[in-house]
């Protein structure tokens, strides 16, 4: 897998503390209640598995390595409180300490059982599809092409892109208070490996975006 030299962030923080105390294992139940209330929703798994099934509304992630995790800041105000979904491979204390080091103290605690636990309660899922780099070609050349937003930095996006793009920097979404494109339009999502892709992907639906897909492999399965 292709992972994006970008994750890296800002240096991550010391951290003096690991789980907070009060945060615990929550059921569907307790976390749609805490949706309501304000909470984010913050899942950390794999990209493939967010896109196959989510909780609407929440935020992705890929927890790839530590420094991957200080693109939050970007997708999630500081100082919100927060409702994880857990990788298959990592517990919540790993997750809180790292958290932690960027500022994220007010955790929740995690969903229990993850998103299999949520489909069991009789609860709705969202996706967020990909599709391929020839698959975008055939579309582009068809009437009525999706709208294609890259979410690189501008000198990332004058280097080379596809034609008929609109810039939409990664840094600017953490602004977003709702849906920068209409609806009814089919939109894909492009960055350079599909890391921020993702991220940027699970906000715009968050923002009321319903029609959102994501270049699979980003601007180098393109080029390639």
């Amino acid at each position: 897998m292709i992972i994006d030299t970008n994750t890296q962030g800002a240096p991550l923080l010391p951290a003096d503390s690991g789980k907070p105390s009060s945060a615990s294992a929550l059921s569907p139940d307790e976390v749609e209640a805490l949706c309501k209330s304000g909470c984010f929703v913050l899942d950390l798994r794999r990209a493939s598995s967010f896109g196959e099934a989510h909780i609407p509304g929440s935020y992705h992630v890929d927890f790839i390595n530590s420094a991957a995790l200080n693109w939050i800041g970007v997708a999630v105000p500081p100082g919100e409180r927060l409702v994880l979904i857990l990788p298959p491979d990592k517990t919540f204390a790993d997750l809180a300490t790292e958290l932690h080091r960027i500022g994220f103290d007010q955790l929740e605690g995690w969903l229990d059982g993850g998103i299999e636990a949520w489909s069991a309660s009789g609860r709705e899922t969202a996706s967020l599809p990909r599709i391929t780099a020839t698959e975008l070609r055939e579309r582009l050349a068809l009437p009525n092409p999706p709208t294609l937003i890259d979410v690189r930095r501008p000198d990332e996006f004058n280097a080379a892109r596809i034609d008929g793009a609109i810039n939409l920097p990664f840094d600017h979404f953490v602004e977003l208070e709702t849906c920068p494109v209409p609806t009814d339009m089919d939109v894909v999502v492009v960055c350079q490996s599909g890391f921020r892709a993702s991220i940027a992907g699970s906000i715009l639906l968050a923002q009321g975006c319903e029609r959102i897909h994501l270049l699979d492999g980003g601007m180098i399965a393109w080029q390639n």
